[in-house]
């Protein structure tokens, strides 16, 4: 499995608001292992220790993405998984600088409003690549 790296407009079309964090009985059957292996490998994260710790997990509003934010030992950073609950497919993947202590937000970082080309109600679609 190869690691797409999200661009952060993709990333901010997918925080839809408004954003909710789930349960753990709401957490959907996607296998996420094998691309986290993957992300690991390729961009070397670990230097000290070998598995990623699971922060939060959140629904966007538009009830289709869902973005699983992990630390993996950075003090400051932290890799949110861009999931798609219809289809349970794994879109890929963004790096995010935390100023402060990833327990302390409350949904994926940047809190961003949407851009642009998401602000009319009949836009839908995600940029293409």
């Amino acid at each position: 499995m190869k690691p797409r790296e999200l661009d952060l407009p993709f990333f901010e079309a997918t925080l839809i608001p408004p954003v909710r964090r789930l349960t753990e009985a709401e957490r959907p059957d996607i296998l996420l292992a094998d691309y986290l292996h993957a992300c690991a490998a390729q961009y070397e994260l670990f230097t000290t220790h070998q598995e990623f710790t699971p922060l939060r997990l959140f629904l966007s509003g538009d009830a289709i993405h869902l973005h699983a934010v992990f630390w993996y030992g950075h003090p400051d950073r932290c890799l949110v998984l861009v999931l798609n609950r219809l289809t349970e497919t794994i879109l890929g993947h963004h790096f995010l600088h935390l100023p402060d202590s990833p327990d302390k937000h409350t949904c994926p970082v940047p809190v961003s409003k949407p851009p642009p080309h998401r602000t009319h109600p009949e836009a839908k679609d995600l940029p293409k690549e």
